[in-house]
C-alpha cells in the first residue's frame, strides 16, 4: 500500500472549484495477485476540510483508476460508499488506485485525469552498472529519460554492464523497490535495505542513485549470472517474478543483468593481508599495494564495522569524490 499526498493547491487550480479538495492518493497492490475471495473493505481519509457531519455527499467522488491505460472512473454509484467522522469506508474486489474527491463537478473524470497526468508526468529509465575493477560493486540509478544515454556514456571509463532499461512511469513520491535476484545477495547491512531490497522514494529533484556490494548466494558456485529487477510496492518471488515479467505485471517495472565470478570475489580482496615480517620489514613497499588495493574496495565496510555511519560514509564519499573515485 502506498498513499500518494497531494496538495490542496494543485488541486484547487485545475477544477477552478476554490472549495475542491482530495484525499491522499491510494495505490494497493498485492503479491501474488489474485482474485478475491469476497470484497474487501477499504476505509480512506476525506479530503481535507470535509468531515462526517458536514459533508454533502452529492459532492463526493470516488474515482478509480487504471494503472495500465492511465484513466479514471468515478465508481461512486457503484459501491456502498459511507462516511465516518474522518474517513470514507467502501468495499473493493480488486487493487488499484483509488482517489477521493469533494467538489462542485457533477463529471469530475477528465479534471482527474488532467490531475493525474500532472503529478506523473516522469519518465525515467534506470541504469544497473558494475565497476570495472571491482564488479562486486553495483551502481544503480533512476533517471529522467532523457538522460539515461549521456550518463551511460559518462560511467563508461569506470563501469560496464548492460543499457539502460525500457521506458517506465513513475508518481511524485512514489516508492519503489530494486530486488537482486537469481544467486546475488546484498552483501552489507544498510538502513535502505530491508529483507534484500533497496528501497526509493521517487522525487524529480532527487537523482536516486545507489551503490553496493553484492556477493553470490551461494559462494561456491562458478560465475553467477544474476539480475537487479525493479518493483513497485512488495518484490514477487522469484518463480512469480519470473513468470510476469513475460506478461503484463504492474509491480514489476524492469530487470537487468549483473555477473559475478568467484574469482570477482576471491581476488585481491580474498585471503589475509601481509603486513610483512621482522626480518624484511613490515609495510614494505612489496604489501603495501596489496594492502592498499583492499582497502580502496572494502572501505566502507571497514568504515561501517568502526561504527561509522552510512550517511557519514555518503558525506565522506562526497567530500573527497577524487580519492573515492576508484572506490
Amino acid at each position: 500500500m502506498q498513499v500518494l499526498q497531494v496538495a490542496l493547491s494543485e488541486v484547487q487550480e485545475p477544477t477552478g472549484d476554490p472549495h475542491a479538495s482530495a484525499s491522499p492518493m491510494l495505490c494497493l497492490s498485492q503479491t501474488p495477485s489474485m482474485h478475491f475471495l469476497q470484497p474487501i473493505r477499504v476505509q480512506i481519509p476525506l479530503p481535507p476540510g470535509v468531515t462526517g457531519h458536514m459533508v454533502d455527499m452529492s459532492r463526493l467522488h470516488l474515482m478509480h483508476g487504471d494503472p495500465t491505460a492511465h484513466t479514471w472512473t468515478d465508481i461512486t454509484a457503484q459501491v456502498s460508499l459511507y462516511v465516518t467522522h474522518i474517513y470514507a469506508v467502501f468495499s473493493i474486489t480488486n487493487f488499484s488506485w483509488y482517489w477521493l474527491w469533494y467538489t462542485t463537478h457533477r463529471c469530475v473524470s477528465g479534471v482527474v485525469r488532467k490531475m493525474y497526468h500532472r503529478l506523473k508526468q516522469f519518465r525515467v529509465r534506470f541504469l544497473a552498472l558494475q565497476r570495472k575493477n571491482d564488479p562486486e560493486q553495483v551502481l544503480l540509478q533512476c533517471l529522467p529519460l532523457d538522460r539515461a544515454e549521456s550518463r551511460l556514456v559518462s560511467l563508461s571509463e569506470q563501469y560496464e554492464g548492460p543499457q539502460p532499461s525500457e521506458l517506465c512511469v513513475l508518481l511524485k513520491g512514489e516508492q519503489f523497490f530494486a530486488g537482486f535476484e537469481r544467486g546475488i545477495d546484498i552483501n552489507a547491512d544498510r538502513p535502505d535495505c530491508k529483507d534484500g531490497r533497496l528501497s526509493f522514494t521517487f522525487y524529480s529533484h532527487l537523482k536516486h542513485i545507489k551503490e553496493v556490494h553484492v556477493c553470490p548466494t551461494h559462494p561456491q558456485q562458478g560465475t553467477v549470472r544474476g539480475q537487479v529487477s525493479f518493483y513497485r510496492g512488495e518484490v514477487p518471488s522469484d518463480e512469480e517474478a519470473a513468470s510476469k515479467r513475460k506478461g503484463h505485471d504492474n509491480q514489476w517495472m524492469a530487470t537487468l543483468p549483473l555477473r559475478i565470478s568467484n574469482a570477482d570475489c576471491d581476488g585481491s580482496i580474498s585471503g589475509e593481508l601481509n603486513l610483512g615480517d621482522p626480518e624484511s620489514g613490515y609495510l614494505t613497499l612489496t604489501n603495501l599495494l596489496p594492502i592498499s588495493l583492499r582497502i580502496n574496495q572494502e572501505w566502507q565496510n571497514i568504515g561501517i564495522n568502526l561504527g561509522i555511519s552510512y550517511d557519514q560514509l555518503e558525506r565522506i564519499r562526497n567530500q573527497h569524490r577524487r580519492v573515492c573515485a576508484g572506490v
